[in-house]
């Protein structure tokens, strides 16, 4: 247990020297299951913020995984060309031993596939709020198969099968391709990406997994402020109080 919570420690003190970039802490997924994975989305705490704002996070990632202890550091950028081509982990400069073969032929660059990403992400927030765990786990598969790599293809070609499950994942690409050919943008979302120099300097190298992140709505923003700003006149209160 000591060793076990002097790692825990370590990590910590490890995550705190890196100020730039937001300070991850699992809190748990949703709880729907497929083939021995949890599914989108899932709950994190920014602890970088004061106070933490807990995310909700999509995951586009098959090949890496988040493992005890499940703290990390992660930068949070808007979804656009941009910040794909240069931070995004399956875009391009993130890291040149980062290679995804995209066997999902017809689905374009990497920020289509992004984007892609995005549009089943959205769907998967209207399933949840409707209830729907088949379609959110059919939608999942689908973004993860966007970004498989080469080394893992074969694991989640074998879990979906040949069945119908197999013809609606196809269904659910096939969808988000149409809507990113038409008007969806991925407008709306952010990439959680795990920070280079801390995944090189403080995780051996080894890549944690890349999320979608809804950007906050403006009156949740507003929120925030509003309770942080009541929080600290509450603090200075007690403090006057105790004088």
């Amino acid at each position: 247990m000591f060793k076990q919570n002097l790692r825990l420690l370590l990590l910590f003190v490890a995550i705190a020297g890196y100020a730039g970039a937001d300070q991850m802490t699992w809190y748990g997924p949703n709880g729907t299951n497929w083939a021995g994975f949890y599914t989108s989305p899932y709950y994190v705490d920014d602890t970088s913020k004061t106070p933490a704002i807990r995310l909700t996070l999509f995951c586009l990632d098959f090949n890496d995984e988040i493992a005890p202890p499940t703290a990390w550091v992660a930068n949070i950028r808007d979804l656009n060309s941009d910040n794909v081509t240069s931070f995004a982990q399956f875009g391009g400069h993130y890291d040149p031993n980062v290679q995804v073969s995209f066997p999902v032929a017809g689905y374009g660059d990497a920020y289509t596939r992004y984007k892609e990403a995005a549009w089943l992400f959205t769907q998967i927030e209207a399933f949840q709020a409707q209830g729907d765990t088949a379609s959110m786990i059919m939608y999942q598969v689908a973004a993860w198969e966007l970004f498989v790599d080469s080394s893992h293809i074969v694991t989640l070609t074998n879990d979906i099968g040949q069945g119908q499950f197999r013809a609606d994942v196809d269904h659910a690409l096939a969808a988000a391709q149409t809507a990113v050919n038409g008007t969806f943008t991925g407008a709306g979302w952010s990439l959680v990406t795990g920070d280079l120099t801390w995944v090189n300097d403080s995780y051996g190298g080894k890549h944690v997994q890349e999320f979608l992140t809804p950007i906050p709505e403006p009156s949740a923003v507003v929120l925030l402020v509003t309770v942080a700003g009541f929080l600290a006149t509450a603090r200075r209160r007690r403090r006057g109080q105790s004088v």
